[in-house]
């Protein structure tokens, strides 16, 4: 239990993941807003089509050792565990 609470402590020293975690509240803030404005169900046609849209961008922009050229944000748990690795 206590291994635990070290691995938890030294995630919240990461900074690529407080990035991300601000950008999930981001992304989870807009969403809610906009599923007030245009409903639930439109508001989930028009974010799914965006993360298609990005995934796809992602797939072909991606080169392994300079991700920089990609210009969209991509939400992956490896890319930003990878800057957090001791």
């Amino acid at each position: 239990m206590l291994d635990l609470l070290h691995r938890f402590r030294d995630s919240f020293d990461c900074k690529p993941l407080h990035k991300l975690c601000m950008a999930t509240l981001l992304v989870i803030s807009v969403i809610a807003f906009l599923s007030r404005r245009i409903g639930k169900k439109n508001s989930f046609i028009i974010s799914k089509a965006i993360s298609i849209i990005v995934y796809i961008v992602f797939w072909f922009c991606f080169i392994p050792g300079k991700p920089a050229p990609c210009s969209f944000p991509c939400p992956s748990s490896r890319s930003a565990s990878a800057d957090c690795s001791p």
